[in-house]
């Protein structure tokens, strides 16, 4: 269910798989070196947490096992929620994962309505901001092109891309600025 060529932490795995019920963190340590040592997955680093590639025969196979993908990447979204340290997706600690791919998960698990809010979500995108960077925050909308406002939010991001890459806190200023001009 990631994304394909994209390095994902070992912890968010542990995770997920945690979360589903199935799999403890040793043995998913343990499962991760052992796909490593048979060329399934590219391991970078030698000690927990590692950042892990699939390989594609085996992304493969598990997308042609899974039969369901949307209920899987439902479940990441459902593991990602209970990490929530407050109110809202803003809440979820930054872990070099869920704020660059969130809205992609959200979009493979069918959820629209919530990713349409994360987009008009103040604290959200600033979490966003804070955690990646201008263009993933911008490309975010691309999963909901076919909405209007969606893409009037999108066009007064790309506007204010050169404030907003070296002065991210600026967020709210340039929304306001951008939508009046236009």
């Amino acid at each position: 269910i990631f994304k394909e060529d994209t390095y994902i932490h070992e912890g968010i795995i542990v995770h997920f798989w945690e979360a589903l019920g199935q799999i403890s963190p040793e043995i998913t340590q343990d499962l991760v070196t052992d796909l490593a040592s048979r060329a399934l997955c590219e391991v970078a680093g030698d000690t927990f947490p590692r950042s892990i590639v699939l390989h594609d025969l085996l992304r493969g196979f598990i997308k042609h096992e899974l039969h369901d993908t949307q209920a899987t990447h439902q479940a990441l979204v459902s593991a990602y929620q209970n990490t929530q340290m407050g109110a809202g997706w803003h809440t979820v600690p930054d872990d070099g994962y869920f704020y660059a791919s969130f809205a992609y998960h959200l979009q493979q698990a069918g959820a629209l309505d919530i990713l349409r809010h994360s987009l008009f979500d103040y604290p959200f995108l600033q979490a966003k901001l804070n955690a990646t960077d201008m263009i993933s925050l911008i490309m975010d909308y691309d999963y909901l092109s076919d909405d209007p406002p969606v893409k009037l939010v999108q066009s007064v991001l790309v506007m204010s891309k050169d404030v907003l890459d070296s002065m991210p806190e600026q967020l709210p200023v340039q929304f306001y600025d951008g939508l009046l001009s236009i």
